[in-house]
């Protein structure tokens, strides 16, 4: 029903805890693909968590990301698609079933963000945390036909326009590979067309694209006119991102490790010595941010 598509670089015992949640709970899953890319000293380390993590599909990032990416979506056979990075935790159980995936992908809905909710009220801008613009209008929780069909199996969902929204914060960016679960449909022609301008759009080298997810992420906002107004989610966001540290150069306006720093080369020295993250020892306390630094070590075992 669904491909998940991680991205992954040097980070095998962070990836390990992202699978291992993954697993737990988001229960709508079905195929995982990892799309990694590793240097010197992580090649091991990504072959001990192929053997761990038998029924996750590795590919090993090739010369363009994009190309990478458009031959997984267009292959997959799934009705969607949903991309996280290495360092995204499903920290909250999700409960709906492929039914509900139907029923919330109506007409007009852009994406299904798992890392949004009524909870996340704050964001981070400049190393400052301050409030997240949000939507003008009231959220709505979604309806069919006059009949409230908001809770499924005791879950809600909320959806608004995000056109109404101030650009720039969470709750406008449809367009994101941090959580947000799109229709194949609508994905899969946005792929096939940045893989076509990758090769022949900006030849010139100081506009050469960079081969980064972020690079994919930033790529993709050349289609938020295109892309429907509304965008749902769960009431209370599933998925957080803990930027403990940072793996890629291409966008070092990234801030990460400002709160619980975490170096790299130093986790997969723990994670060769067969170490790896218990999810259930991790506090998430409250989660006001998508971007929130998570003490990660008080999982280590």
């Amino acid at each position: 029903m669904i491909t998940s598509i991680i991205f992954s670089k040097d980070r095998p015992l962070q990836l390990d805890l992202t699978l291992k949640s993954i697993c737990k709970n988001f229960l709508a899953q079905n195929n995982i693909s990892v799309l990694y890319k590793e240097t010197t000293g992580y090649a091991d380390s990504y072959k001990t968590l192929q053997s761990e993590h038998p029924n996750v599909i590795f590919y090993k990032q090739g010369h363009s990301i994009f190309q990478d990416i458009d031959r997984i979506v267009s292959q997959s056979e799934d009705k969607y698609i949903v991309f996280f990075t290495d360092d995204n935790i499903f920290y909250r159980k999700v409960l709906f079933n492929h039914d509900d995936m139907n029923l919330l992908f109506d007409e007009e809905i852009s994406c299904l963000s798992l890392r949004i909710g009524v909870n996340t009220t704050q964001r981070e801008l400049d190393g400052v945390m301050g409030p997240d613009a949000r939507p003008a209008e009231a959220l709505m929780i979604i309806e069919n036909g006059g009949e409230d069909i908001s809770s499924v199996d005791g879950y809600q969902f909320i959806a608004w326009n995000r056109t109404s929204v101030t650009l720039g914060g969470y709750w406008s960016y449809a367009l994101s590979v941090d959580g947000h679960v799109f229709t194949k449909e609508t994905i899969a022609p946005m792929c096939g067309e940045l893989l076509y301008q990758s090769k022949y759009g900006e030849r010139k080298e100081a506009l050469k694209w960079r081969e980064t997810p972020n690079e994919f992420e930033t790529k993709l906002q050349r289609f938020y006119f295109e892309t429907l107004p509304f965008m749902t989610s769960p009431v209370y966001s599933c998925v957080v991102n803990s930027p403990n540290n940072r793996v890629q150069v291409s966008h070092p306006e990234n801030l990460s490790g400002s709160v619980y720093p975490l170096v790299p080369y130093e986790l997969n020295e723990q994670f060769q010595k067969g170490k790896r993250l218990n999810l259930e020892k991790i506090n998430f306390g409250d989660i006001t941010c998508p971007h929130t630094e998570i003490d990660l070590l008080a999982g280590l075992e």
